[in-house]
């Protein structure tokens, strides 16, 4: 396969749609209903042999719903790919986020030999975890503690990431001492703002300025190995970025597709649904425009944050 660019392509992956074993209590995806259709390895296979001639390098991030429950089986089957491709000068990265609830032993040696990098999500101070619940309703914190710690002790690339909500804000001072001592040599923590989802969950949304100012208090508390978080910086915001269609999404059913929700600098809508006979111009198509995200509550809650952070 011939490369015709060094550069790498980022694709999200979902290969079991939005759904997840747990039913967080300020899910995003709550009102979806948690569906989701089986995997198929094929979407994996085919979506690298296409990108394959324009990247080189690409970088897998595994999304849902919990991206566990696409099975070991499927999973080993992607590492064989991946085997394969390497074979061919072709780079995959991998990467996903879990409730950490399905991590077992045969799961961290997939990773290892996939080179996987873990997102773990655990919410500080830990009470607030017990806001990740099984369907029955039952705080699932002991299972994502115990999957945690395994991928911990297992040498293993991983970032934490925690929500932060309103009943968070005002507890920084906790919460850094519950990290120091839970996991004294992370080096990659990110907090995640709750400010939009499920209407049951309105009580826990917070504003970009206190997101900010969350943010302000807790980063002088933690060991600087933490505080090199990736905190959101103006590059990464959707609403500024200009490399929006560096970044390829495949459902589950194995549709591609740019983000739907942007428009140019020209006001033109990029619609989803990528079609075949465009994909070549638009894995191409990098960065000519400067992209704006068309939801505006997301936009408005970043630049808020961005207007506090500045002060």
């Amino acid at each position: 396969m011939s490369q015709g660019n060094k550069g790498e392509m980022a694709v999200m992956l979902y290969p079991v749609e939005y759904r997840c074993n747990l039913r967080c209590q300020y899910c995003f995806y709550l009102d979806n209903g948690h569906s989701g259709q089986p995997p198929d390895i094929e979407v994996f296979q085919s979506t690298i042999e296409r990108v394959a001639p324009y990247y080189g390098n690409i970088k897998v991030f595994w999304c849902g719903g919990e991206f566990l429950l696409a099975g070991k089986k499927y999973f080993r089957m992607v590492a064989k790919m991946t085997r394969s491709f390497a074979d061919a000068g072709i780079v995959i990265r991998h990467v996903g986020q879990t409730n950490a609830v399905a991590v077992d032993h045969e799961w961290i040696e997939i990773f290892r030999i996939l080179n996987f990098e873990v997102g773990l999500s655990l919410d500080f101070p830990l009470e607030l975890n017990n806001r990740r619940v099984w369907l029955s309703g039952r705080a699932a914190t002991p299972e994502i503690l115990r999957g945690v710690q395994l991928v911990v002790n297992s040498g293993l690339r991983y970032k934490m990431t925690s929500v932060v909500t309103k009943q968070t804000l005002g507890r920084e001072q906790e919460i850094a001492e519950e990290l120091k001592i839970r996991f004294p040599d992370n080096i990659r923590q990110a907090f995640a703002p709750c400010y939009m989802g499920s209407a049951s969950a309105s009580d826990m949304f917070i504003t970009g300025a206190e997101y900010a100012e969350f943010i302000k208090r807790i980063t002088p508390l933690l060991p600087w190995r933490v505080r090199e978080a990736e905190f959101a910086q103006l590059s990464d915001l959707c609403f500024v970025r200009s490399e929006c269609k560096e970044v390829l999404f495949v459902d589950f059913a194995g549709r591609w597709y740019t983000c739907s929700r942007i428009f140019d600098q020209e006001e033109l809508l990029f619609e989803g649904g990528l079609p075949e006979y465009q994909l070549a111009k638009e894995l191409n198509f990098r960065g000519q425009h400067d992209c704006v995200c068309l939801d505006t509550a997301t936009r408005n809650f970043w630049q808020e944050f961005l207007d506090n952070m500045s002060v």
